[in-house]
C-alpha cells in the first residue's frame, strides 16, 4: 500500500510540475534565417505555442534560454518573431552555442523532455536511422527520464523556486523506498 500511495502522490506532482511550466503541448517551429554562434536575436516563422519568456528552447543539441519574444522587426531583429537570448541564453545547461542553418528545428522545452525520454529527436522520427535506432536507446534513455523525473528537473524549480524541489525530493524518496520494499518482497507488497 505504501508503494501505490508513493507513486500516486509521485505521480500526481509530475503532472502538476508539467502543468506548472505554463504548457502542455508539444511546440516546434524553424530558424527563418541562419544564425551564428553569438546571434543574440533567433528569427522563428512562428511563435505560436511558445512561452512569451523566460523559458528554453533546443535547436540540434544546443539548449537555448530566450528571455522575451521580440514580435516586430527592429534593427536587431529584421525578421520577426525573434527570441531574445540577451547575452547569457545561448548555450545554455553546458551545452555548446553553435551556428545553425536556415530552417533548423527549434522546439520548446516540452519537445525537449520528449527528446530526451525517447533517447533522440523527435523531428528525426521520420528517418529511417531514428526508427531503427529506438529500440537500441529505449533502456537507457528510460534510465535518463526517470534520473530526471525523480531528481524534479523543471524549470519551475530553478532559482526561488528550488526550495520546493525539497518537499518534491521527499517524495522521490519515499517512492524509492517504497519500491525498493516491493522488488524484496518479491513483488507482493508488504502488510
Amino acid at each position: 500500500m505504501i508503494f501505490i500511495g508513493m507513486f500516486a502522490i509521485f505521480v500526481m506532482g509530475q503532472i502538476f510540475s508539467f502543468l506548472m511550466e505554463g504548457q502542455s503541448g508539444i511546440a516546434t517551429t524553424e530558424l527563418s534565417a541562419a544564425i551564428s554562434a553569438e546571434e543574440r536575436f533567433l528569427p522563428i516563422d512562428s511563435a505560436s505555442g511558445f512561452l512569451s519568456a523566460d523559458t528554453r528552447v533546443f535547436i540540434g543539441d544546443e539548449e537555448i534560454e530566450y528571455f522575451a519574444i521580440q514580435t516586430s522587426a527592429s534593427s536587431t531583429c529584421t525578421s520577426a518573431p525573434c527570441l531574445d537570448t540577451q547575452t547569457t541564453g545561448r548555450g545554455f545547461n553546458d551545452t555548446d552555442a553553435k551556428a545553425h542553418p536556415s530552417g533548423a528545428k527549434v522546439m520548446n522545452v516540452t519537445s525537449g523532455l520528449i527528446n530526451q525520454a525517447i533517447g533522440f529527436r523527435v523531428g528525426n522520427t521520420d528517418s529511417i536511422l531514428g526508427k531503427f535506432a529506438f529500440p537500441f536507446l529505449a533502456g537507457w534513455a528510460l534510465i535518463k527520464f526517470v534520473a530526471a523525473a525523480v531528481m524534479w528537473d523543471y524549470q519551475i524549480f530553478d532559482g526561488n523556486g528550488g526550495y520546493f524541489k525539497y518537499f518534491f525530493y521527499a517524495i522521490s524518496f519515499g517512492l524509492i523506498i517504497a519500491a525498493l520494499r516491493l522488488l524484496r518482497s518479491g513483488g507482493s507488497f508488504p502488510p
